[in-house]
């Protein structure tokens, strides 16, 4: 929880920051995004009196006379627009480091086995079973993959409404 408030604490000092500075009709993107990490940190904690605060100041920081408008400027208000009734879709969910380099970490570990094992059982391996070993090694990464991240996200899901 202190984390939580601190980093909420540091992306207020920063908003106040790109608010208060000369060039403020330049930064209103810069703006509108700390608005929406911060209105997804109060969405993730359950707080939508904030969320809705915060991305109501996003949309009127990017619907600013004085902010450039473009094509970016305007996708960002139509999806804020979207999710500004929807704080469950735009909650924020840490997936740890872990699950998120487990897919290389596994092509790591299983290349270096499958090099290995060609090295030193030459008589038994060909290149043929040496190429077999790679694309095995790539498509068990991805089934690894998909199937941790999925079941992480889930649990982050089911925490998060409880």
């Amino acid at each position: 929880m202190a984390n939580t408030e601190e980093r909420i604490r540091r992306l207020q000092n920063r908003l106040a920051e790109l608010r208060s500075s000369a060039s403020y009709p330049n930064n209103c993107e810069a703006i509108a995004r700390v608005d929406v990490q911060l209105a997804q940190i109060y969405a993730s904690n359950g707080n939508t009196l904030q969320y809705q605060d915060y991305i109501e100041d996003a949309i009127r920081t990017l619907q600013d006379p004085m902010c450039p408008k473009g094509q970016r400027t305007e996708s960002m208000i139509r999806s804020l627009e979207y999710y500004k009734d929807k704080p469950q879709l735009l909650a924020a969910s840490n997936i740890p480091g872990i699950y998120r380099y487990l897919s290389l970490i596994v092509l790591l570990v299983g290349y270096l086995v499958v090099i290995l094992l060609n090295e030193f059982m030459k008589s038994v391996f060909t290149e043929n079973d040496l190429i077999g070993g790679i694309v095995v090694v790539f498509v068990l990464s991805m089934i690894i993959n998909f199937a941790v991240r999925g079941r992480a996200t889930r649990k982050a899901s089911q925490q998060q409404y409880r």
